[in-house]
């Protein structure tokens, strides 16, 4: 732009008249939660309210042990 019309520009903003303007209220918009926050807040609530006290003991089974190193040389000693 060349510096005229810059200036030119710039004087019509300096002589606009503020009293033609009207007022407007600002309007703050409600933010809902969408279907996916609610289930975030709802999961987050049920890890916070847990009650650990009613849980039950249990004792832990091994199904499937390890082989001892014995098993190991059983096998590698049987022929196929």
């Amino acid at each position: 732009m060349s510096d005229e019309k810059k200036k030119m520009d710039l004087s019509e903003v300096n002589a606009f008249d503020k009293d033609k303007l009207s007022k407007a209220e600002t309007q703050e918009k409600v933010h809902l939660p969408d279907a996916h926050e609610l289930a975030v807040d709802r999961t987050l609530k049920g890890i916070v309210e847990f009650n650990d006290k009613s849980l039950k003991a249990v004792e832990t089974v091994e199904k499937n042990p390890l082989p001892t190193k014995e098993d190991i040389d059983a096998e590698k000693k049987t022929d196929f």
